[in-house]
């Protein structure tokens, strides 16, 4: 099948999502393929009649470099295409958009409490990650990174923390920041 290439160099344990939106939503059944810079298939994604496809949470294998190509073998449609590529994070899964799918945050043990962090892309107005289980005392101290040039910064970004189920937050910031 033709389609679009574009080259990823990736370490082992990296993780990577592709999601595709084509604008001939009808009929056109996307298709994500990840290989190897020799063209050995490590997984192929099929899309729906919507136009949108998606590769969610890739773990590479080994470093090198390697291809990921869109195409369809239905219909032909312009795209977009959204890759979001780290390393040493968790990667956000879409649609974590309401409480009841927010991502479940992995923390690792350092000096005197628990430490987090998680890539993603806002795509909706929200984006929600489960803490865990919090015992009273413990201190929350959130932070937002953005790259360079982010349409999401200062007073755009609210950062908000609830109890599990609840509907009103414990503590509310505008800003990059929040401790609680």
């Amino acid at each position: 099948a033709n389609g679009v290439t574009w080259l990823l160099n990736a370490e082992a344990g990296d993780l990577a999502t592709f999601k595709v939106r084509t604008t001939a939503f009808s009929d056109s059944l996307p298709r994500i393929r990840l290989a190897t810079s020799a063209g050995a298939l490590l997984i192929e994604q099929a899309g729906s009649s919507d136009g949108f496809a998606t590769l969610q949470a890739y773990q590479f294998p080994s470093p090198g470099v390697y291809k990921v190509t869109v195409f369809s073998n239905n219909t032909a449609s312009p795209f977009s295409l959204l890759a979001q590529h780290v390393r040493g994070i968790q990667l956000e899964r879409e649609d974590n958009n309401l409480a009841t799918l927010a991502d479940a945050m992995s923390a690792t043990a350092q000096a005197g409490g628990m430490r987090a962090g998680v890539g993603g892309v806002l795509e909706r107005d929200s984006d929600w990650h489960d803490l865990g289980i919090l015992q009273p005392g413990n201190t929350v101290d959130m932070a937002l990174n953005t790259p360079v040039n982010s349409t999401l910064a200062g007073a755009s970004t609210v950062l908000d923390l609830f109890l599990d189920g609840g509907t009103i937050p414990l503590a509310t910031s505008t800003g990059a920041s929040l401790l609680h």
